[in-house]
């Protein structure tokens, strides 16, 4: 087992790189020792509270029981507001107990969450150099580690319920199995728990190896599953990884519940416990980033490998591999990133052992090169294998001094080919955006360039190209009525036009010809037909580069929610915004196109969350002068009324689309909205835009509403109570104070609907 360990632990450390996925690159560092100090605080009540919750179940503790679990859930949620995390706690029994050669006085655990560490020696730092309040902090988890090793849990992973109904059942429902789970093996009874509903009873789920596992029987009672069935499950799948033939999957199958996770239709159709115990394969593995493939596994194998012979590569590769930040790459990190995993392939091609692993790598590598702007693929340099690229001016002062000499040095073939390609296609993107400044000159290389990245024939894409330059004048002007007279031409391409448009168009020309577009864009997507297929590429193109922001991310919105609906004035008329009353639509709902976007947007999470986080990010930006240095510079390029507008959209296109994920993200930006006390009405900015402020918690709130969820009421309520902390803020505009009137009204009228619902329900 200490083999297993210490490669999982290995493996777990090379894992934490794949947050370049999801955290800024400047944001790397983590929060600011005071800030980090919070955390920790929340992290010691978050384990104690766990290991009270979890104790041994008997009639008369039932009731303190319910207490620990709602602090628990609490803590949670606080613990949630932290940045830069991937919503996973890990707490994992140092080595030493972990192998069982325990010789410390005290059990002692690392908990990991985002970029915090915790353990007993660093909360007794913490106790030293602050108060006596931090002294009964280590207390605390000094005892719910004991509490930990009582109940010989080694490695424990914990979900972040999101706050959606479902989830905090979910939570609430495990937290009192495995409680009963525990009490059942210290009195040798049946595991009697309460379900919300009604008090149910289920002997112990026995793993492979005979000994009774808290994972399977948190599965089987919160999926009703009969335990002949879920043991006899164990049985065929623990006969089956033993036969012949099944090595290569068995070698990283730990235990039955891991097996679980590899058998798609059983993913699909069970709901899974929130935490998971002992369970080191998937604990350190797939649960944190999905299922980690078998090539995936290879590439990290090879890092390691890297990473003890050159420190510092390993952190390049993984940066170069696995990225998320491409969109926002400069051209000299660009240059750094492909000549380090250029070293890598070369080592790779000649090892037929390697051949899938390498594939892995080539597909990621192109996945993030199409991310890369047009403007950095401009500025690298490509003369046969060899790139170049300029290091960035770093002041005014060093103007005068001689510049840093480039990034220079040779690239594997495949990067180099790639590489040609992109800058081929970005000459001619420039090429086409340029017909806003007047008439540009085509020749058979763009034609080819264009057909290749849309996949129709050349003649198409000249023909294409044609069609497009006839929509400007000679000043560069976008002529709408041209477009519009042409639409029948542009649908006879119905497979790639909405596409070829979308690419080429969605950024460019002022704010009133993005807005001529958009809505001559309507009667294109009236004429093809095809609201689903269309409505999936808008979303697509919304999350596409989940760490940045664009204009056209409004228009992909707009577009969006306007396909959710069977028929729609809109498209008929120009408009601006998208009418709020579309949230109370029911009868005219395109089901076939909401539940489509309900399922891409459940099966994205990590990509929809980060995007969510990016628009909040950038709307505080702009709502914060002091912020105009932000690490993200596009922040600073964001006009305030536009990032209002973008979150309105975005409230009321996942409002429409609906879905568990969905109206999780809108019930944050409730509960943060509907607080006078919340930050973001507190920034610089937020005095002068107080009537936007209160005009989006009344969007958030009727997105919500669509939800029709009865564990919502107390929020709603809580937030009907602070109408005069609202109102506060301006007595004397009687404007605003009838938008803080009105935003109240709507609130009473959807705990109304929830409540008149729930009575039919029942």
């Amino acid at each position: 087992m200490t083999d297993d360990y210490t490669h999982y632990e290995k493996a777990n450390k090379l894992l934490r790189l794949f947050q370049f996925d999801a955290v800024d690159q400047k944001a790397i560092g983590g929060p600011a020792p005071p800030e980090a100090e919070k955390w920790r605080r929340l992290l010691i009540d978050m384990i104690y509270y766990f290991g009270l919750a979890i104790s041994e179940d008997r009639p008369e503790k039932g009731k303190q029981i319910d207490i620990y679990i709602d602090r628990l859930i609490e803590t949670l949620r606080k613990l949630e507001q932290m940045p830069d995390h991937d919503r996973t706690i890990i707490v994992r029994a140092k080595e030493l107990f972990f192998t069982g050669k325990r010789t410390a006085l005290q059990s002692d655990y690392n908990l990991f969450f985002g970029r915090i560490t915790l353990d007993l020696r660093s909360a007794e730092t913490m106790a030293r150099r602050t108060d006596a309040a931090a002294t009964q902090l280590h207390t605390r988890l000094a005892i719910a580690f004991e509490r930990l090793a009582r109940y010989q849990i080694q490695t424990l992973a914990i979900e972040i319920p999101r706050q959606s109904p479902a989830d905090l059942r979910r939570m609430r429902l495990s937290l009192r199995i495995l409680s009963a789970f525990h009490h059942s093996l210290q009195s040798k009874v049946p595991v009697n728990y309460f379900d919300g509903f009604t008090d149910r009873t289920l002997a112990i789920i026995a793993d492979m190896n005979d000994q009774p596992n808290p994972n399977l029987t948190m599965l089987a009672a919160l999926n009703h599953l009969k335990p002949e069935l879920l043991n006899g499950f164990v049985r065929n799948v623990d006969g089956w990884i033993r036969r012949p033939g099944t090595e290569a999957f068995g070698r990283n199958v730990t235990s039955i519940y891991s097996t679980l996770f590899g058998i798609r239709k059983i993913i699909e159709n069970l709901r899974m416990p929130p935490f998971e115990i002992n369970n080191v394969n998937w604990l350190m593995l797939d649960r944190l980033h999905n299922i980690l493939s078998a090539e995936k596994a290879e590439v990290l194998r090879l890092v390691e490998e890297k990473s003890e012979a050159h420190p510092g590569e390993g952190t390049r590769l993984m940066e170069s591999i696995y990225g998320g930040d491409y969109d926002r790459i400069e051209a000299h990190d660009l240059a750094r990133r492909l000549l380090t995993v250029s070293r890598l392939i070369e080592t790779m091609e000649n090892d037929w052992a390697l051949q899938e692993t390498l594939r892995e790598i080539r597909e990621n590598i192109r996945k993030r090169l199409e991310r890369v702007s047009d403007d950095v693929l401009g500025r690298m340099e490509l003369s046969g294998n060899e790139i170049s690229a300029a290091l960035p001016a770093e002041s005014e002062q060093k103007k005068a001094e001689p510049a840093a000499p480039p990034i220079r040095g040779p690239v594997c073939d495949t990067v180099s080919a790639m590489l040609r390609v992109l800058k081929a296609r970005s000459i001619t993107r420039r090429k086409v955006k340029s017909l806003m400044n007047g008439p540009m000159t085509f020749d058979a290389s763009d034609y080819r360039n264009i057909a290749d990245e849309f996949g129709i024939d050349p003649d198409g894409a000249e023909h294409l190209v044609r069609l497009l330059a006839g929509c400007f004048d000679e000043k560069g002007h976008f002529q709408r009525s041209f477009f519009q007279r042409q639409i029948d031409e542009f649908a006879t391409f119905e497979k790639t036009v909405f596409d070829f448009l979308w690419h080429y168009l969605s950024e460019i020309m002022t704010p009133e010809e993005r807005l001529g577009f958009l809505n001559a864009l309507q009667h294109l997507i009236v004429r093809l037909q095809q609201p689903k297929k269309t409505a999936l590429k808008l979303i697509s193109a919304f999350f596409f580069n989940p760490g940045s922001i664009h204009f056209s991310d409004r228009n992909a919105l707009m577009l969006t929610s306007l396909l959710t609906r069977t028929y729609n004035q809109e498209l008929n008329i120009d408009t601006k915004i998208t009418p709020e009353d579309v949230l109370m639509v029911s009868e005219g709902v395109n089901s076939d196109v909401t539940e489509a976007l309900s399922r891409w947007i459940d099966s994205r999470q990590k990509t929809v969350f980060e995007k969510v986080r990016t628009v909040n990010r950038m709307l505080s930006s702009a709502l914060d002068e002091d912020k105009s240095d932000t690490a993200d510079k596009a922040a600073s390029e964001m006009p305030l009324a536009f990032m209002l507008a973008l979150q309105r959209e975005l409230f009321i296109c996942l409002g429409l689309a609906g879905g568990e994920t969905a109206f999780a993200i809108i019930r944050t930006a409730v509960r943060n909205l509907g607080d006078p006390e919340n930050p973001v009405h507190h920034l610089k900015k937020s005095g002068t835009v107080r009537l936007q402020l209160i005009m989006l918690l009344q969007t958030a709130v009727r997105a919500l509403g669509r939800a029709l969820e009865p564990e919502d009421i107390p929020l709603l309520k809580k937030i009907r109570k602070r109408e005069a902390a609202f109102a506060a803020y301006q007595k004397t505009d009687e404007r605003y104070l009838e938008r803080v009137r009105l935003a109240m009204k709507w609130i009473d009228r959807i705990i109304k609907e929830i409540e008149k619902m729930s009575g039919r329900l029942r």
